[in-house]
């Protein structure tokens, strides 16, 4: 209640509807106060709007004469400077304590009316599950700010944890609604160990270890435009949130990170003993509280399945990772090499109660390059049942060794067949690369270029949309991804 009275007077005075503030000259400056002219209507409200964004309250307050009139949704009226510096106050307190720190307020639109602006804004914060959208009118007098309307309503505001907010990222940097994401860089690597028991150099690796190798990229794959960075190391694959999370926080890059367990021979000793129950508590604490050791919540589940079909041990956390996507909404991803093991595992999933549209087959496009049209036709199938399709080692180095033509020509092929048949919005893509993987020092690490620098612009030169390619990039790792 206290934020929603701090949103509902303090935000009014922020900014608000395309009404003019009808109003009386303010009278004369009371004594020995500091006031802050500004040359035109439109710089008295930027800077109020400037200052607000950094709670500059001082900044905030010499915009104000004594006669200051703020009025509020509801025929509520905040009179005089002293009832307006109550309100600042308590809205620039940290979020935690009932304020509205951080909130960042930026223009749509303006029209200026005489010597009043009429603004259209939208307010975003990392507090909030999705944007909030309004309008005010600033009435200046003199340089200063004589009166404002705003259509501002606190109780319209939806933070994280409220039980109607939209779907989110779940990231390093917190959650992530769709309105903070742009492009999404999908299926990349920062650190991988392969096995069930990893060596001393996985336990004992070091952020600096890893940032020194990777960080250059890291930085680079942010500059290239890519605002998500999805991390699908599972357990038995050399799994370090703690690594991940740092790099993330350096780079300043907020990145995904999924919880689940790869397939057999790879999976730690303790599942094979495991209930499903058990399982399943495992992956809701991740999904929920944090990864590992961090506090960072799994964004998703990444699983994996043997080649020909999976085990039964691969089956039973299968069923585990249906009952936490069930519970949280969490979409599951699988690493998958072959036509029957995915008809298998789809299957599976179907009769634990799972719908399909939650399901990402990783790898997809192994099998149309391995087994040649059947495989083509499992790609097919699988859209047909509603799962999403990951072209995700396009231009690698590392996976010519097991494809051979890994050409962008090759996967072009293969992503128009999917978009012709009408999967467009079922299509994902990546290239699988750029870890460090301590146990192999002569590893070749490979940026996360491959997809801006090389297969966007192929796909433009092949015809498609700029809107088409802003699926692969956006639309579609966004529906698939975001719970």
């Amino acid at each position: 209640m206290k934020r929603l009275l701090i949103l509902g007077a303090v935000i009014a005075l922020l900014m608000s509807v395309a009404v003019a503030a009808a109003s009386a000259a303010p009278k004369a400056e009371p004594p020995g106060k500091t006031f802050d002219r500004q040359p035109t209507a439109e710089a008295v409200t930027y800077e109020h709007i400037d200052a607000l964004n950094k709670c500059d309250v001082d900044r905030l307050m010499a915009q104000y004469p004594e006669s200051i009139h703020i009025i509020l949704p509801g025929g509520v009226t905040v009179e005089g400077r002293e009832a307006v510096l109550e309100l600042f106050e308590g809205f620039c307190l940290p979020f935690e304590e009932g304020g509205l720190n951080g909130l960042q307020f930026t223009e749509i639109a303006h029209w200026k009316v005489h010597k009043t602006i009429n603004m259209q804004w939208v307010a975003d914060a990392p507090f909030l599950c999705e944007p909030y959208y309004g309008a005010d009118a600033y009435e200046t007098w003199a340089g200063l700010m004589a009166a404002q309307v705003t259509t501002f309503d606190g109780a319209e505001l939806k933070f994280h944890g409220d039980p109607d907010c939209p779907p989110q990222y779940y990231t390093t940097h917190g959650p992530m609604h769709e309105g903070r994401v742009g492009n999404i860089l999908a299926h990349q690597h920062m650190f991988v160990e392969f096995g069930a028991d990893p060596p001393v150099e996985y336990l004992t690796s070091t952020f600096a270890e890893v940032w020194a190798e990777i960080g250059d990229m890291v930085l680079e794959a942010k500059d290239l435009g890519y605002d998500v960075f999805i991390e699908p190391t599972p357990l038995g694959v050399g799994r370090r949130p703690d690594i991940v999370r740092d790099v993330a926080l350096e780079a300043d890059f907020p990145t995904m990170m999924p919880t689940g367990i790869y397939h057999e021979p790879y999976q730690p000793d303790w599942v094979a003993g495991a209930t499903v129950a058990e399982i399943t508590d495992f992956m809701l604490e991740e999904l929920n509280v944090g990864v590992g050791d961090t506090d960072v919540q799994a964004g998703f589940i990444k699983l994996a399945s043997s080649y020909v079909t999976p085990s039964e041990t691969e089956l039973k956390v299968l069923e585990a990772a249906c009952n936490a996507s069930l519970e949280t909404g969490a979409s599951i991803a699988s690493h998958i090499l072959t036509s029957t093991a995915v008809a298998d595992t789809m299957d599976a999933l179907e009769g634990f109660g799972c719908s399909l549209d939650r399901f990402i087959w990783i790898h997809a496009p192994y099998t149309a390059f391995i087994e040649g049209d059947p495989g083509v036709e499992a790609l097919m199938m699988a859209a047909e049942r509603g799962a999403y399709i990951s072209h995700d080692f396009i231009g690698s180095l590392f996976w010519i060794g097991w494809v051979g033509d890994n050409s962008n020509e090759r996967h072009f092929e293969l992503l128009n067949a999917m978009v012709e048949a009408g999967y467009e919005d079922q299509l994902l893509i990546g290239s699988d690369t750029g870890w460090f993987d301590p146990g192999n020092p002569d590893f070749l690490i490979e940026p996360y270029n491959q997809i801006m620098d090389d297969f966007v612009p192929f796909m433009l030169d092949q015809g498609y949309s700029e809107e088409l390619i802003g699926k692969f990039l956006h639309d579609n790792p966004w529906n698939a991804y975001s719970r």
